[in-house]
C-alpha cells in the first residue's frame, strides 16, 4: 500500500483502481515543482512530519502495562457502544456516477467516448471514468490533469443544468424518505424502514413502472430492500438519463461506504449481522473512511495502521495519544457504527459566490471580478426575497494565505448598488494599503445576517431538504469534514478551506450555497411568540421550534433568578463597579487565516460522529 503524502494522488474514488501510482505521482511532482501550491505543500508535510516524531516520541515513554490497560479501557468503552448498536433500520446511500460529467455527456454523446472533465484549468469538480483511468479526479488542477492525459478534454461547470437534473433525483427519493437527507446536488441518504412495512402489503401495480420511456413494456419490483433501491435507480434513470449507485446497510455511514462497492451503476447491500458488518469494515484501507483525510492518514500510517482492523488492534495506543473526539470517531469507525437519524440544519446563515482565476494584481480585473460576485449574489438575495446587513470579501493570495473583510451596513438591503460598493470599496482597502498584496487567486463575496423581505425578523429557513449542510452545493458534499484533523485544506490535490467537497472543489465555479426545494418556497410562515423568529414548516415542526423555545426561556429565568437570589451583592457589585477601560494600541490592519476548521452543524456531515 502506498504511503499518503500531500502531493500525491488519492486513488480512493471510484474508477482509481490498478493506477500506476508511481508514474502518476512523479507526473505529478514534475507538473508542480518549483510551483507556490508545491511549496506550501511541502511547508505543510514537513510541519505534520515534526508533529508525528513528537507523537511517536510520546509513544516510546508508555510501558507495556500502560499500553494494557488502555487497551481494556478501549474494550470497556467499545462494549458500552455496543448497546447502543441499532440494527433494525434499513438506510440507501443515492449516489450518482460522475454526476456533472454524466451530465455533459448527455448533453454532448460526443463526449461520451472521450476521457474529459468538468471545471477548468485552475482545478476539476469531476471526471468520467475514462479519465479517472489516467490519475485524473477532482480537486486536481487541470494543468495537471492535461499532464496525466495529453487528450483530456474540459468543459466548464454549467449549475443550471446540473440543478434541473438533481432536482429530479431528490423528488424521486422524497417518495420512499420525505424526510431524505441530501448531501449537496448529487447525492442523498434515505430511511427506507417505514417505506419496507407500507411496501409489504402494496399492489403489484403500485409497483410497476416502464422499461423505457414512452414503451408499453414494464417492470415489477419487489418489496425486498434491495429491490425497492434497484426501483429508485430505474426511476432515476427514466427521468434524467443519468445512472446512479446505492448502499443499503443499517446505518448512515455503512450504506455510503457500501454504495461505492458496485460503482458505477451498481448497488451493494450489506447485511445487518455484526459480524458481517466487522469482517466489511475492518477490510477496508483508512483513506475509503469519511472523515480519515490526508493529514489524519499521515498520523496513522507512522503507527503501522493501514486498514480499519489495525485502527482496532492499535487501540490501546490511540486511547493514549489522540484526543478524546478522535478515539471516539476511530472506535466507531472500526466497529461500523453510524447515525441512524437523518438531521437537517435548518437554519440559513448566508449567501453567497466565489471563483478562482488566473493570479493576477491588476486592479481593475480584480474590481470587476469582484463586481460580478456581488452580482449574483444580489440577484439570489432577489430571487429568494431575501434582506442582508452584513458584506463580506474573502481573497486568497498566490501564496495561498486566506483574508476576509466585513462590513455592517446601516439598514437591511437587496440593493445591487449598495452591496457592490461595499463589496468593492473593501476589496479597494485591501489593495490600497498593503502595497506588498500577493497576486490573488480567489475571490468570494458572501452577505450575512439575512432577513426575509417584508419582515423585521431574521430569517430562518426551517425544515429545508434540499440540503442538510449550511454550506454545501458540490457533488459529494459529505466531505464537509473531510480530515478530523481539520487541515486537510489546501486546493489543488486536497480540499479547500470553505467547500467541503470531493467531487466538486467549488473553488473553481461560482458558488451557490442557498437552493431551495419548490416545496419549501411555498410554506406557511408563522412568528414564535418566544424568540420572535419567522418559522417556516409543517404545524408539528412548529410546534417542537416552539416548545424548545418555552424550555430555553424557562431555564434562562430559572437560572437569573438562582443567581439573583444566591449572589445579591456579587450581582451589585456588578452592576456598580466601573468598568475597567483596556488599553488599546493603535488600529493596526492584521491579516487573518480564514478558520479551517469545518462548522459542526446536526446536519448529515455528521453522520460518521454520532450512533
Amino acid at each position: 500500500m502506498s504511503r499518503t503524502t500531500f502531493l500525491n494522488v488519492d486513488d480512493s474514488k471510484a474508477g482509481m483502481e490498478d493506477l500506476d501510482k508511481e508514474k502518476i505521482n512523479k507526473l505529478i511532482q514534475e507538473a508542480s515543482k518549483n510551483s507556490k501550491f508545491f511549496k506550501q505543500q511541502q511547508r505543510r508535510e514537513e510541519d505534520n512530519r515534526r508533529r508525528i516524531e513528537v507523537k511517536l516520541s510520546k509513544i516510546k515513554s508508555f510501558t507495556p502495562f500502560q499500553i494494557e490497560q488502555a487497551e481494556k479501557s478501549a474494550d470497556r468503552y467499545l462494549s458500552q457502544l455496543d448497546k447502543t448498536r441499532d440494527l433494525s433500520r434499513t438506510f440507501c446511500h443515492i449516489d450518482m456516477d460522475a454526476f456533472y460529467a454524466s451530465v455533459e455527456m448527455r448533453e454532448n454523446p460526443a463526449l461520451q467516448h472521450v476521457p474529459m472533465a468538468v471545471g477548468g484549468e485552475g482545478m476539476l469538480s469531476t471526471s468520467n471514468y475514462l479519465a479517472r483511468q489516467f490519475g485524473v479526479r477532482a480537486a486536481m488542477p487541470g494543468f495537471i490533469g492535461r499532464q496525466l492525459c495529453p487528450n483530456l478534454v474540459i468543459v466548464p461547470c454549467d449549475f443550471k443544468k446540473y440543478r434541473i437534473d438533481s432536482s429530479k433525483v431528490m423528488k424521486i427519493i422524497s417518495e420512499y424518505d420525505d424526510n431524505y437527507g441530501s448531501c449537496g446536488l448529487d447525492e442523498a441518504f434515505a430511511d427506507l424502514t417505514n417505506h419496507l412495512q407500507i411496501r409489504a402489503v402494496s399492489s403489484e401495480q403500485q409497483r410497476t413502472f416502464p422499461k423505457e420511456d414512452n414503451s408499453t413494456d414494464t417492470i415489477t419490483f419487489g418489496i425486498t430492500a434491495e429491490e425497492t433501491v434497484q426501483e429508485i435507480r430505474h426511476r432515476i434513470y427514466l427521468s434524467t438519463r443519468l445512472t446512479a449507485s446505492a448502499g443499503i446497510a443499517c446505518n448512515m455511514r455503512l450504506a455510503k461506504l457500501c454504495s461505492d462497492i458496485n460503482k458505477p451503476n451498481g448497488q451493494y447491500q450489506l447485511e445487518s449481522n455484526v459480524n458481517i458488518i466487522l469482517n466489511f469494515i475492518r477490510n477496508l484501507p483508512i483513506r475509503k473512511i469519511k472523515g480519515i483525510g490526508k493529514v489524519t492518514a499521515l498520523h496513522l500510517e507512522s503507527l503501522q495502521i493501514e486498514t480499519v482492523n489495525d485502527i482496532y488492534l492499535k487501540r490501546g495506543i490511540l486511547k493514549l495519544i489522540e484526543y478524546s473526539t478522535t478515539f471516539d470517531f476511530l472506535m466507531r469507525v472500526c466497529n461500523g457504527y453510524g447515525s441512524t437519524t437523518i438531521e437537517h440544519d435548518d437554519i440559513q446563515k448566508s449567501i453567497g459566490h466565489e471563483t478562482t482565476f488566473t493570479s493576477t494584481n491588476d486592479s481593475s480585473q480584480l474590481i470587476s471580478i469582484c463586481q460580478d460576485l456581488a452580482k449574483e449574489t444580489v440577484d439570489e438575495l432577489i430571487s429568494d426575497r431575501i434582506l442582508c446587513k452584513r458584506v463580506t470579501l474573502k481573497i486568497k493570495t498566490v501564496n495561498f494565505e486566506i483574508l476576509t473583510r466585513s462590513k455592517t451596513l446601516s439598514s437591511y438591503t437587496d440593493s445591487l448598488n449598495i452591496i457592490t460598493d461595499t463589496a468593492v470599496a473593501l476589496l479597494k482597502n485591501e489593495l490600497d494599503q498593503d502595497l506588498e498584496l500577493p497576486a490573488l487567486r480567489l475571490m468570494g463575496v458572501r452577505v450575512a445576517d439575512l432577513k426575509m423581505k417584508s419582515s423585521d425578523l431574521p430569517i430562518l429557513q426551517f425544515f429545508s431538504k434540499q440540503s442538510t449542510t449550511s454550506n454545501t452545493t458540490g457533488e459529494n458534499a459529505h466531505d464537509i469534514v473531510e480530515d478530523i484533523d481539520d487541515e486537510d485544506d489546501s486546493e489543488g490535490l486536497s480540499l479547500d478551506d470553505n467547500q467541503h467537497t470531493d467531487d466538486c472543489n467549488l473553488q473553481l465555479i461560482h458558488n451557490n450555497n442557498n437552493d431551495d426545494d419548490d416545496e419549501d418556497s411555498t410554506s406557511s410562515t408563522t412568528l414564535c411568540p418566544v424568540c420572535q423568529k419567522m418559522l417556516l414548516g409543517d404545524n408539528d415542526k412548529i410546534n417542537k421550534h416552539i416548545d424548545l423555545c418555552l424550555n430555553g426561556e424557562m431555564i434562562r429565568t430559572t437560572i437569573k433568578e438562582e443567581d439573583q437570589r444566591t449572589s445579591p451583592q456579587t450581582a451589585h457589585i456588578k452592576r456598580t463597579q466601573p468598568t475597567q477601560a483596556k488599553s488599546t494600541p493603535p488600529a493596526k490592519r492584521q491579516r487573518k487565516k480564514l478558520t479551517i476548521t469545518p462548522p459542526r452543524t446536526n446536519g448529515i456531515d455528521n453522520y460518521f460522529f454520532k450512533q
